[in-house]
């Protein structure tokens, strides 16, 4: 018996693969064959944005998962290097096949061919019955209320509101969190950008930059110290006379109390998304990535906490639409 590993993935938008064979063979020889190729069938590599990496004629399923998880690595730099992201789409929602239903159409099947789930990540099967893979998926459309669309619009208008610079920058990051809406880490990192574009640091207070001060003289004075730790400990110093993002994004959140999101004060909700945060983008090695269950959570009170950020700092002192119902 023998085995094979594949693993999905797609490219950006607006790029392709400028192959038109089925398939881009990436080595082939007495230790294997691995090869790209389109995830629908029939079609050349260069009409395709959706691609399993695959690998065949492995003696054992342990040869098949240690080379997979090497031509892994090596897709995804080598991609990079030529200014195409691969997405492994290990954080996007998946289509699901109840184990009743595959069994089924296994049991129905000639027996030349076997259905496996199409999960995302590195799959290693034998290749005997010829695996196929099959996934569902569903798409969603939001149909918005366009008479209160245009009463918003309207508003705003006879209310002359005239967003500043880091507004706009918002808002921008809050669209563009939905161009990424399928990548749960992606989508709530951007939110957060937007939030971070709306928050203004501000100077410590006096006292506390006055202790900053003599510490900074104190330093200075320690003749025994290396003169560059001790210019570095000196310029930590001085950076610190400002609040940090985080204090000042509190600061931020507090002037939405006493509204909720996902069931904290907004402090608190502001808090521990900034966690989230930065655990996703400054993660010591080892520590274990949030799950994306967690990320995904936070979705709902994000978009509300934007909103309601980018309208306060708007000048749009309008009724919250949770209120109206509310009160209904």
């Amino acid at each position: 018996m023998t085995y094979t590993f594949r693993q999905a993935f797609r490219i950006a938008e607006g790029n392709r693969i400028g192959h038109e064979g089925p398939e881009l063979v990436l080595r082939e020889g007495p230790a294997g064959r691995v090869a790209i190729k389109p995830q629908t069938a029939d079609r050349a590599v260069q009409q395709e944005d959706r691609f399993a990496l695959r690998g065949e004629g492995y003696k054992t399923e342990d040869e098949a998962r240690e080379d997979g998880e090497r031509w892994i690595s090596a897709l995804a730099l080598g991609f990079v290097a030529q200014l195409v992201p691969a997405d492994f789409e290990t954080r996007r929602p998946q289509g699901h096949f109840a184990h009743s239903l595959l069994n089924q159409l296994n049991t129905e099947a000639t027996g030349t061919a076997k259905l496996y789930h199409d999960q995302t990540g590195l799959l290693v099967v034998p290749e005997d019955p010829t695996p196929m893979w099959g996934r569902l998926e569903a798409q969603s459309e939001a149909i918005r209320n366009a008479a209160a669309m245009a009463d918003a619009v309207r508003r705003a208008y006879d209310e002359g509101l005239r967003p500043d610079e880091r507004t706009m920058l918002a808002i921008d990051l809050n669209s563009a969190a939905e161009n990424v809406a399928g990548d749960a880490d992606a989508r709530f990192l951007m939110l957060m950008f937007a939030v971070e574009a709306m928050i203004e640091v501000k100077q410590r207070s006096n006292a506390q930059i006055a202790v900053l001060d003599e510490l900074s003289k104190h330093l200075i004075g320690l003749t025994d110290v290396d003169p560059s730790d001790r210019s570095e400990v000196v310029g930590a110093l001085a950076r610190l006379r400002n609040e940090s993002i985080g204090a000042a994004g509190r600061r931020l959140a507090a002037s939405l109390a006493p509204r909720l999101y996902g069931g904290r004060s907004a402090v608190d909700f502001f808090r521990y998304a900034y966690g989230i945060r930065s655990k996703l983008v400054h993660g010591n090695v080892g520590e274990r990535r949030p799950a994306v269950e967690v990320v995904r959570e936070l979705h709902g009170p994000m978009l509300w906490f934007v909103r309601d950020l980018i309208l306060a700092r708007g000048g749009a002192n309008w009724p919250h639409p949770l209120d109206v119902v509310a009160q209904a």
